[in-house]
């Protein structure tokens, strides 16, 4: 036989093998499948209550999913949003009317990034197309006057410059206002802001706001005699006294703002806000359920705390950045404030404690080192090394005051005893060197050597 013929004879025997092999792992194929339908494993079926389970929960969160889809389309459809209108510097008046044939049905209103614009909104002629929000976003110079309920009764206003608000007819009730300045929002009818709850007789009606500077409000309330009058106050978050709490900067710092009945005559106050869990709480407000016996004691007292803790916080980053700065007098009355702040502190929590006040006494003691106040050095020190005797940095400067004030032979055990923690510690070696040679002299020097 020929190399040719059986080299033939095999391509075609090999051609009809694989044909063969191919019939046969299709078949394996199809039986595999069917058999794994019988037995559930083609993820049609489950194999165990865990993956029923679990394939329940999985259906869950897509249907979840598509119905939160469908609430964002269906409230997007709502909105009304009004951007980039520029009225031009021209001196003429740009006036946009949003009544019922510009809303057409749309029930949220978004004024945003607009420019020397006056605004009308009117109440829709349909109760059933009632406003449910407004937003004011980004807009400089406008004019916005409010004639028309909210079914939520409130307004948001963020990041606006020289605003004109004026509401009248309907009351706003609660107001969010961030990150705007030279405001003006007046409630020029009674009873738009501030009425009376008869059940607590008082307000129950906020304007809260974080980051506002130069922001003049304006409430018209009524009085005892029947008359009406005009109540004003500027907001300004410095002026108030917004200060930085831990990651919290100085425009994240919120008031509430609302009209107090407290006295004979009612006037707008500006206090700080906590919030508590979910709720929001002025300082007045904490301050007097802090004095009950009620259910939010226990609560409220962790949230105080953790303020206070908080609070000595970020003295302290105030210290070591002005300490940095080489502005050491600034940096003690930082350190002063955290060290007097977290005096008050009392809690068994040691999670929750303000753990670095050791180290606000020894960073005070470095300032007053700096500053050539030896003694009040060593006393910080001495403070530091009571709360926690193996902080290197208490010992360190215990031994550098002593070193100061003439102390060698106080200094140099001490100075001994921070070597023992840090070992290969070069600053400690060479106060160690120091003292001893400034012992060496003074012996010498008694013994006239």
């Amino acid at each position: 036989m020929t190399s040719k013929g059986f080299s033939e004879k095999y391509d075609k025997w090999n051609s009809i093998t694989n044909e063969l092999v191919t019939q046969t792992e299709k078949e394996e194929e199809e039986e595999a499948k069917v058999g794994a339908e019988f037995l559930g494993l083609n993820g049609k079926v489950p194999r165990s209550a865990a993956e029923a389970e679990e394939k329940a929960k999985l259906e869950a969160a897509k249907n979840a999913k598509k119905a939160l889809e469908k609430q964002k389309e269906m409230e997007e459809s709502m909105k009304l949003v009004i951007e980039n209108m520029n009225g031009g510097k021209d001196g003429t008046e740009q006036l946009l009317v949003l009544d019922d044939d510009c809303l057409q049905g749309r029930r949220v209103i978004v004024l945003r990034n607009c420019e020397d614009y006056k605004f009308h909104i009117k109440k829709p002629n349909d109760p059933k197309q009632s406003l449910i929000k407004v937003f004011i976003e980004g807009c400089k110079s406008c004019v916005v006057h409010m004639q028309a309920p909210t079914i939520t009764s409130m307004v948001e206003i963020t990041k606006c410059s020289k605003l004109n608000l004026n509401i009248s007819k309907y009351p706003v009730n609660t107001m969010q206002i961030d990150m705007s300045n030279d405001l003006n929002v007046e409630f020029s009818d009674v009873y738009c802001f501030g009425a009376i709850d008869p059940k607590k007789n008082l307000s129950n009606d906020r304007i809260y706001h974080a980051g506002v500077t130069n922001m003049t409000l304006g409430v018209r309330v009524p009085l005892s005699d029947g008359s009406t009058r005009k109540i004003e106050r500027k907001v300004d978050m410095i002026e108030d006294g917004a200060i930085k709490v831990a990651e919290q900067s100085v425009e994240e710092f919120q008031f509430a703002t609302y009209v107090s009945w407290n006295k004979d005559a009612p006037e707008l106050v500006t206090e700080r806000v906590h919030r508590i869990g979910t709720r929001l709480f002025t300082q007045s407000e904490l301050d007097r359920k802090m004095e009950e016996n009620n259910e939010y004691d226990i609560e409220l007292k962790m949230h105080e705390f953790e303020l206070k803790v908080k609070e000595c916080e970020t003295h302290k980053s105030e210290g070591n950045e002005e300490f940095i700065n080489g502005n050491y007098a600034q940096a003690v009355l930082f350190y002063s404030m955290a060290i007097d702040k977290s005096s008050t502190l009392k809690d068994d929590n040691e999670s929750k404690a303000f753990k670095s006040r050791h180290i606000c006494f020894a960073n005070r003691s470095a300032c007053f080192l700096k500053l050539g106040h030896h003694e009040k050095a060593l006393a910080d020190a001495e403070s530091c090394v009571e709360i926690c005797p193996t902080y290197i940095k208490g010992l360190f400067r215990k031994g550098l005051a002593l070193h100061a004030m003439g102390r060698y032979n106080e200094a140099l055990p001490v100075l001994a005893e921070s070597l023992k923690i840090e070992p290969k510690n070069k600053q400690i070696k060479q106060a160690i060197q120091f003292c001893e040679v400034k012992l060496e002299m003074e012996r010498r020097k008694r013994m006239n050597i």
